[in-house]
């Protein structure tokens, strides 16, 4: 697996296909984070999937106010079936923004970067960043939740 420092862009392919599952969380996958870490930083980005740096596993890490959440083989289930519209951005499409919609709220579970549960439920904008780094691991764009898709 190469561990590249650069953000993958679309139309890449890695981008477009499911990320594989992460049998265990061990200090390999700690290091997938710390270089996630940086390059979310580095990109000044709020949210990063592995598979943006080229890493096709199911790991997604968010930036909130103070907080990261790294999450490993991340699943959302819906909380409020209401959506949301608004303008999002991505690492993966340089200088581009697209109206989406995506649901106020939504709960995440997985597992941290030390092989714990986690499990939150989350509204608003925090529930559309995780959205938006979740459908990278499943293979999707923000592309795919435009609101306008005739445009």
């Amino acid at each position: 697996m190469t561990m590249n420092y650069t953000i993958v862009h679309y139309p890449n392919q890695i981008l477009l296909t499911p990320c594989n599952y992460v049998p265990v969380v061990n200090e390999t996958i700690r290091s997938i984070f710390t270089l996630m870490e940086r390059a979310m930083k580095d990109n000044n980005g709020i949210g990063l999937a592995a598979n943006q740096l080229g890493i096709p596993l199911n790991m997604i890490i968010v930036k909130y106010g103070n907080n990261i959440y790294k999450v490993v083989n991340p699943e959302l289930s819906v909380w409020d079936l209401s959506i949301t519209k608004q303008t999002e951005g991505c690492l993966s499409f340089p200088d581009k923004e697209v109206t989406t919609y995506r649901y106020k709220e939504v709960q995440v579970k997985g597992l941290n970067e030390f092989g714990n549960p986690f499990d939150i439920t989350v509204k608003g904008e925090l529930s559309v960043i995780f959205q938006h780094e979740w459908d990278h691991i499943k293979g999707r764009t923000m592309l795919d939740r435009k609101y306008d898709k005739n445009i």
